[in-house]
């Protein structure tokens, strides 16, 4: 646990010192700085499951909602036109691709609900926590189910379809124009 509070930080500590601290052993600033002392949950020691995490990527291009689960999944299995449900037993993600289309975000929490209700794997699907990650901004909870993530893939991932983007720039600047098709090749005319 040290290695990952380390890593942590060093991550948001912005060169600032920190220390660790036991559970029970926080100072008075501590406390005050987040309010006062008040009672919250403490767990003494949990027994977790080793279960392989599950990734589901959704799709509604055939019209209806398609899931498929990716075995030896990878980060490149995210395809940002799409949304994915990634099951690490006691925590349930949503990723949500920078191209999906609002269909889609609404049945994969649809999905996620109806997928934690109907698991057969002994959990209880009031102690699975559910989060929405959005393609470019995941975290280390989320990316650590993935062997080497690339933080830098996502943005290489954003896949235009360059007769879309070209379109897109011009239609912008032209208010009128005029699609042709010719040999497979599509020309945007300016009317």
């Amino acid at each position: 646990m040290f290695c990952l509070g380390n890593k942590l930080g060093n991550q948001y500590s912005l060169g600032r010192p920190f220390e660790h601290v036991q559970e029970g052993g926080e100072s008075e600033d501590f406390w005050a700085i987040l309010g006062g002392k008040a009672d919250y949950p403490k767990v003494s020691k949990i027994e977790y499951a080793v279960v392989e995490p599950r990734l589901f990527v959704l799709s509604d291009i055939s019209g209806g909602l398609k899931a498929e689960e990716i075995r030896n999944f990878s980060q490149i299995d995210l395809v940002n036109d799409d949304v994915a449900l990634l099951d690490g037993f006691y925590e349930l993600f949503l990723w949500i691709g920078s191209g999906s289309n609002e269909h889609e975000k609404k049945l994969v929490e649809e999905t996620a609900r109806k997928y934690l209700e109907s698991a057969k794997d002994g959990r209880n699907s009031n102690d699975c926590t559910v989060c929405t990650i959005f393609a470019g901004k995941e975290t280390l909870n989320f990316t650590k189910y993935f062997k080497g993530w690339d933080w830098n893939l996502s943005e290489l991932n954003d896949y235009k379809d360059p007769y879309l983007a070209i379109k897109e720039k011009y239609s912008k600047k032209v208010e009128k124009f005029e699609e042709h098709k010719v040999e497979g090749i599509f020309f945007l005319i300016e009317l």
